[in-house]
């Protein structure tokens, strides 16, 4: 129910609710075990069944205790199997089994999956009822589980000593509670699966019984690490998935663990470092490394490829203390060439280059009208644009030159822009791009050439607005981008929060903004808007926007200087930025889930060493379509379906607003070589065209 606060309970309440919803059982710790009288009943329980007929709990003859399942004495089995043998038993055998594996089939059908131990339960349940104090005894209950699974109750630490009582307990899952730490185990543990909670540290005591650990999705860092290895000695399998491991130095620490064969790191920051899957190979015996069996040949190359030497810092010019050198730097930095050569690697000590390239953005014009275009605006400028045309028609007048009401709104010298969202959460914007293709020019005083938007605008040239290419360098140790105050020889090798910051903006995706970028304002301090309303249209508008400016005027003579600064200040509201829309890169599964083993080369092979980066991570969109700004943060707009050839990937298409443009060719990449020094060649654009004049203006004009 939403709204509905969630009650955090304890681990020994959740199994009580558990037992008594599934069973009917209330657990007590205040009723006594009687073993002999709990024996004879299922003895006595067992012989009125078989007068009446029903062999359905025929189960084998082991005590109740040892065989941790409900079963008859052995006394029991063999009073059934005196009344029937041979054919008759195999008649009965066979009825039992196919009774057993159909009402199993349907407990799971039912959602009784939260112990593989129920069934054997509820067969005693049936025959001895939910009030027998044997039954409810927690000296018999707790001990009776091998199998439980408690997922989702808002389990809360400490576990507490009460799962000591559950003596023969192999399987247990707590995924998706509340937990912080692991701080008590049943000794005879031997899987264990605590998914999605908030834990951090363990500090039970040392189970040796465990095999398999499952703590993905979990805020488990470094130190939980060393914590797995004292109490876990002998694990064979081990999920790390989606943790706050960050350090390959500290994962390897995990060669402690003898009988480690699985490890899954998966969406882990340490995953984001060069050549991590053939480190990890090469320290720890693995069979299987984030779900992926290991080959021979990425076997081999771990084995045969020297790690790589720590790559040497570049050095980043430090801050200019003296005016003198400011001024100096300054002149030396107008005399140098427009682009600077960048570091050649792709990563280095500390840090990694992010890249993003752009082919063409298409389909813009929707978005345009949307946040530009009042709604009916555009039928009014086209009505009146006809009405023009059949006055100028019966007058024998020239007709004047058509005109697209949105290419007007937008104006020659409109352009749009782009904003990309960093790793630190910072916005980085993009130079501009003009929307309108080249015009033709025309004498003083006849009409001005109409506006006429292209339909693709090319993107390949796109750079910040410093004039800087769409490169950053991530600083991996303290976040945000590599500075001369924050160079990796200076900062702390121990920190990683870097890392984890590119781990949490791969999992939310790219976020990119796309504005439209309005024409500076006239010298006169008139915005766009107005130049083009009183160039455009006449009368009621022009009138409303005079009497406007005179009220303006006389309300800045009342106020007096405080009101002189109020014109620019308008000025520059008229002249701010339009947001047209945006959109999610999801990159979780191309970075964060990388599989694949690394790109070894013949010549990195025979050279027998690693190179300190790896080759570029390159993932490419051919398509990215960006939705109106009211819907780019909607899920059902941004999310795409996993599997895009399903009927609700179809209904998610047709959801999708038909307001909405499409940046084609966007390409993220890590450990991105430079940038080419080389712009790529300038598209040509297709310029407006004069249109024909009327013959006999022609030649009036030649004879003047």
């Amino acid at each position: 129910m939403p709204g509905k606060k969630v009650e955090n309970i304890s681990f020994r309440e959740a199994f009580g609710r558990v037992l008594l919803h599934r069973t009917g059982l209330a657990v007590s710790d205040r009723l006594e075990l009687h073993k002999e009288l709990l024996d004879n009943e299922l003895e006595l329980a067992l012989r009125l069944d078989g007068f009446a007929g029903d062999a359905e709990g025929l189960v084998g003859g082991e005590d109740v205790f040892d065989q941790g399942a409900a079963s008859a004495g052995t006394s029991g089995k063999g009073t059934a199997k005196g009344k029937s043998k041979g054919k008759g038993e195999g008649k009965a055998d066979g009825k039992g089994e196919g009774k057993g594996e159909g009402k199993g089939e349907e407990a799971r059908a039912s959602g009784a999956t939260w112990s593989e131990d129920a069934e054997e339960l509820m067969k005693l349940v049936r025959r001895l009822g939910p009030r027998n104090p044997n039954l409810c005894s927690e000296a018999f209950l707790k001990p009776f589980f091998r199998d439980l699974r408690l997922p989702e109750l808002s389990i809360v630490n400490p576990l507490g000593e009460d799962v000591f009582k559950f003596s023969k307990l192999t399987f247990l899952d707590v995924s998706r509670n509340a937990l912080v730490d692991i701080d008590q185990l049943p000794p005879t543990l031997q899987y264990l699966k605590a998914y999605s909670n908030r834990i951090s540290r363990v500090s039970c005591r040392p189970v040796p019984s465990l095999c398999f650990l499952g703590l993905g999705h979990n805020p488990l860092g470094h130190d939980g690490l060393r914590e797995i290895r004292r109490c876990f000695p002998n694990l064979l399998s081990l999920d790390l998935s989606y943790t706050d491991v960050a350090s390959l130095e500290k994962a390897l620490e995990l060669r402690k663990l003898g009988k480690l064969r699985h490890l899954c790191f998966l969406g882990s920051p340490v995953s984001l470092l060069p050549f991590y899957r053939l480190t990890l190979l090469r320290e720890l015996p693995l069979q299987a490394l984030d779900g992926v069996v290991t080959q021979d040949d990425e076997a081999a190359d771990a084995q045969s490829l020297r790690p790589a030497p720590p790559a040497p810092d570049v050095p980043v010019e430090a801050p200019v203390e003296t005016a003198e050198a400011a001024e100096a730097a300054a002149e030396a930095a107008a005399e140098a060439p427009a682009e600077t050569a960048e570091d050649p690697a792709g990563g280095g000590c500390g840090w990694l280059r992010l890249r993003l390239e752009l082919g063409k953005l298409v389909q813009h014009f929707a978005l345009l009208k949307e946040a530009l275009m009042q709604p009916g605006e555009e039928e009014e400028a086209l009505a009146a644009q006809k009405a023009a045309a059949e006055k100028a028609a019966a007058a024998g007048e020239e007709e004047p030159v058509p005109r697209d009401p949105l290419a007007e709104k937008c104006g020659q010298e409109g352009e749009v822009r782009f904003s990309f969202q960093l790793p630190d959460g910072s916005w980085v914007q993009s130079s501009s791009v003009k929307l309108a293709k080249k015009t033709y020019e025309v004498e003083e005083g006849e009409p001005k050439p109409p506006v006429v938007l292209k339909e693709a605008l090319p993107l390949a040239r796109l750079k910040q607005a410093s004039g800087k290419h769409l490169s950053f360098d991530l600083d991996l140790q303290c976040g945000g981008l590599r500075s001369a105050e924050r160079s990796s020889a200076e900062s702390d090798l121990d920190k990683q929060d870097g890392l984890l910051e590119l781990r949490t903006w791969l999992r939310k995706g790219l976020a990119i903004k796309v504005f439209y970028v309005p024409p500076p304002p006239p010298a006169g301090g008139a915005g766009v808007e107005g130049s083009d309303a009183a160039e455009g249209s006449a009368g009621v508008d022009g009138a409303a926007e005079g009497q406007a400016a005179e009220g303006a005027e006389g309300e800045a003579g009342e106020l007096g200087e405080k009101a002189e600064a109020d014109p620019s200040k308008e000025a520059a509201k008229k002249v701010e930025d339009v947001p047209l829309g945006g959109c999610i890169v999801p990159l979780e599964a191309p970075f964060l889930r990388r599989t694949a083993p690394e790109s070894i080369s013949e010549a990195v092979r025979e050279a027998g060493q690693l190179p300190a980066y790896p080759e570029p991570w390159r993932h490419a969109l051919p398509e990215v379509r960006l939705v109106p700004m009211a819907q780019w943060l909607n899920p059902e707009v941004q999310v795409p379906h996993p599997f895009p050839d399903s009927k609700a990937a179809r209904h998610a298409a047709e959801a999708l607003p038909a307001a909405s443009a499409v940046l084609s060719d966007l390409v993220v990449m890590l450990y991105a070589e430079p940038p080419p020094t080389t712009e790529p060649p300038e598209e040509e654009e297709e310029a407006v065209q004069p249109p024909a004049a009327p013959k006999g203006k022609a030649k009036a004009k030649a004879k003047k």
